[in-house]
């Protein structure tokens, strides 16, 4: 039978901002709905006994159907169905499953959103069951269920020659309860002994249980997919995920999601993850990419694969073999889950089939292009080191093509395409020893010396690019952009803190605690420094003792960065409201409302741009807003295609801005009329910078673009290979952004010609490259703050990347 094909079915659940919950369809075979109030048909009582009740399986075999657990997850899917459905819903479900019911081989994707509602996440859907049709929707390979995250950039099918391969990692510390790391692994080459032998599935061991072992085994082969048993939990401080790998010691070396996200990132031939560990799919309540699946995905793994409960070794053996199998046969992921779904309950197991969540980031399921014809026996006999072929390319880390000048339109094929088919389809030696290459290239260096506080310096090299001016580690990623104010760097992190850090040498001066992740950026004026949080505050700590001076609760996170001018300081919140604070007191001076929508999630996360009495912004309700700064009203509202995360810069009588329409808008300062637009390939979510008459602003396409002020019209584009959510900065003649293909791009400004790149351990995300004096700041995903040469960059040294 050919693999399925699917049309989606999407389901948006949001927070109604009164306890309850709203439900629409975005998109269906036929149309959408408006929204519709929905309320959890279950008190916390209930669900915590129903998770006791069904989440602890019996390790002494299965249950049957008739078994009361049986009936407690029908009971509850079914509850949760006509919650979710009401009457019209209900009947657009119907409708579509009717409309592609008699298609040929075509099926009903249910895509579930939750970013709006990340309280909603941890509740079991899998068990959804509707009772006039007596099934189980997530069963059915032909109305496959996913928890869908919608990202900016959207993965590839990768070509895939069989045999499809699998690495397998089993990590048991000796300080958590003990885990026969060899009977597991056992059990799982047995299962898939008969794949292997068919030459459609190889698998390989990580040789034991430390990152450093993974790192090495990664190093040496590609993979399709990333295979862990272990230990695992959630970390509420932390707000993400936690796998226990194996320290040095023995005892276990938590590693976050986020950080195991940046690591995977970087072979792209990986696809897939799947976490057979505890609590590998819950996450946090406010933020909808916390978790350690949900950071995989968030970090660009297409697809994640996680235990929402304790899974028996039987269930989780026979899930593995059918979901590979399926995979193995071309099958898309959600419909491979699907049928590995059914081998679970078809050995008398009704329950444990849904512990398995799977995350998609892919639109449509296809994470492989697998040649299904090219399986034979044998193949699968290669060693670890054998070449992979069909793995997705890389390109080489270190040299750049004339990217920059290019005046290809933004939908042409991306960079990868293209070396694939200059290599042959043969990932480069350079890319795959490209970062310890280049921390080779840097033995000569003088040395380096700690100097405390998570902080390293080191000397230059005469002649070389010099290593970093000092690299400073924080607990948590960085995507706050640094500010330098009187020789103090200031720079949140999103483990709760706000830094003040020595700029010419990088020595924490003081720490301060909030009581969440800081992404906001810092702003400094009249001896106090503010920032938002995630604990819904925005404060105002004293700049020379890191002293509270005062807070201000707001009515959801805030992630906009404040702006301080004459005496007031202004900040947006995901509350939908811009505030006007007085800077010393932190009274409230007014406040301003974005429109309510019930069908969109609203807030504001762009930072506010004050020029001549007038506030401009944008919001997530597609909105760009000029506020009247004196007394707090519109002055005029311009609709955009899409949410408007993107923070406005006013230059000569224009605002500019980005949209997730994938467009950098201009707009009229006094009248918001838009006066050009200019269409990239991806969202827009970076800040545009103006230099002379150039407007430099990144997307999520990868592309740092150069667009004349005047026109609109593209100068040039360069080309990073990774989304570029950072704001680009300009300084001396080079223009400098992050991007997430783990680097600081260095181009000159005039042509896009690149200058120098300096690689970091993850993404160089929301946090913007600043320069003062000669020195270039930026954070990163990888928990640090760089300061580099901002005219020779840096070489990599093995402590710093």
């Amino acid at each position: 039978m050919r693999e399925p094909t699917y049309q989606n079915f999407d389901l948006l659940m949001e927070a109604d901002g009164a306890g309850g919950y709203r439900a629409r369809v975005l998109g269906s075979p036929v149309g959408e709905t408006r929204s519709f109030p929905v309320q959890v048909p279950f008190s916390d009582l209930e669900i915590e006994n129903f998770l006791l009740k069904v989440g602890r399986p019996r390790r002494g075999g299965t249950r049957g159907d008739s078994s009361p657990e049986a009936e407690t997850v029908r009971t509850f899917g079914s509850r949760l169905f006509e919650a979710v459905f009401p009457d019209e819903l209900r009947d657009v479900l119907q409708r579509s499953i009717d409309a592609i019911e008699h298609q040929d081989n075509v099926g009903l994707r249910l895509r579930l959103r939750l970013s709006g509602s990340a309280h909603l996440a941890d509740l079991p859907w899998e068990y959804l069951y509707d009772t006039d049709e007596r099934r189980y929707l997530a069963l059915s390979k032909w109305t496959p269920l996913v928890r869908y995250l919608e990202l900016p950039d959207r993965p590839r099918p990768l070509a895939v020659k069989p045999p499809l391969r699998v690495l397998v990692m089993a990590a048991s510390p000796t300080d958590f309860p003990h885990l026969d790391v060899d009977a597991e692994w056992a059990k799982t080459r047995d299962a898939l002994a008969d794949l292997q032998e068919a030459g459609r599935v190889q698998v390989d061991r990580v040789p034991g249980g430390s990152l450093a072992d993974l790192r090495g085994e990664l190093r040496r082969a590609d993979y399709h997919v990333f295979h862990f048993i272990g230990h695992g939990r959630y970390d509420p401080k932390g707000e993400d995920g936690q796998l226990a790998f194996e320290g040095p010691d023995g005892r276990a070396q938590p590693f976050n999601g986020s950080d195991l996200g940046a690591l995977l990132y970087d072979h792209r031939s990986l696809r897939l993850a799947l976490l057979n560990s505890c609590e590998g799919a819950r996450g946090g309540l406010e933020d909808p990419y916390s978790g350690t699946a949900q950071s995989l995905v968030y970090h660009g793994i297409p697809a994640v694969v996680a235990m929402q409960f304790e899974i028996t070794d039987r269930a989780a053996v026979t899930f593995s073999h059918s979901l590979y199998e399926a995979i193995a046969d071309g099958y898309p992921l959600d419909a491979a889950v699907a049928e590995a779904r059914n081998a679970v309950r078809d050995e008398a197991n009704p329950i444990e089939w849904a512990t398995p969540v799977l995350y998609l980031r892919s639109t449509d399921g296809r994470i492989f292009d697998v040649d299904t014809a090219a399986a034979a026996p044998g193949t699968a006999a290669a060693g670890v080191g054998a070449a992979t072929a069909g793995a997705a390319p890389t390109p080489a880390v270190g040299t750049s093509a004339p990217a920059g000048s290019s005046s290809a339109p933004p939908d042409e094929d991306d960079g990868t395409e293209r070396a694939t088919a200059a290599s042959g389809g043969q990932r480069p030696a350079a890319a795959r020893f490209s970062r310890r290459t280049l921390l080779r290239a840097a033995v000569g260096a003088a040395g380096l010396a700690v100097v405390g506080g998570g902080a390293w310096a080191a000397a230059s090299i005469l002649g070389r690019p010099p290593p970093p001016r000092w690299v400073f580690a924080t607990d948590g990623p960085v995507y706050s952009t640094p500010r330098v104010f009187d020789r103090t760097l200031y720079v949140g992190s999103r483990d709760q803190h706000l830094y003040a850090l020595d700029a010419r040498t990088g020595r924490e001066q003081w720490r301060y605690e909030t009581a969440g992740p800081v992404t906001s950026s810092p702003a400094v004026a009249a001896g106090l420094v503010y920032v938002g949080s995630n604990d819904n505050r925005l404060h105002a700590v004293d700049a020379e003792s890191g002293q509270l001076s005062w807070t201000f609760v707001t009515g959801a996170p805030i992630h906009s960065s404040p702006t301080v001018v004459d005496g007031t300081v202004f900040v947006g919140s995901r509350d939908n409201h811009v505030y006007a604070l007085d800077a010393v007191s932190g009274h409230l001076r007014w406040s301003f409302a974005g429109l309510p929508h019930t069908d969109l999630v609203t807030g504001f996360n762009s930072s506010p741009a004050v020029v001549d009495g007038a506030l401009y912004i944008g919001s997530r309700d597609h909105s760009v807003y000029c506020i009247d700064v004196a007394q707090g009203f519109a002055r005029w509202r311009t609709s955009t295609d899409s949410t408007v995360d993107s923070s406005p810069t006013v230059a000569d009588g224009l605002v500019l801005i980005g949209s997730d329409d994938h467009s950098l808008w201009a707009l009229g300062t006094g009248d918001g009329v838009a006066v050009w637009k200019f269409g990239t390939g991806g969202g827009v979510i970076s800040r545009p910078h103006v230099d002379g008459d150039s407007v430099y602003v990144g997307s999520a396409d990868g592309r740092l673009y150069s667009v004349d002020r005047s026109t609109g019209r593209q100068r040039w584009r360069l080309d990073t290979g990774g989304a570029i959510r950072s704001s680009p900065t300009t300084f001396e003649g080079l223009v400098y952004v992050g991007s997430g293909d783990f680097r600081l791009h260095a181009a000159d400004a005039g042509s896009g010609a690149p200058r120098w790149s300096y690689p970091t351990h993850g993404p160089v995300d929301d946090s913007s490259p600043v320069v003062a004096g000669d020195t270039v700041y930026f954070g990163s995903l990888d928990h640090r703050v760089y300061a580099l040469d901002a005219k020779r960059g840096a070489q990599a040294d093995d402590d710093s990347a």
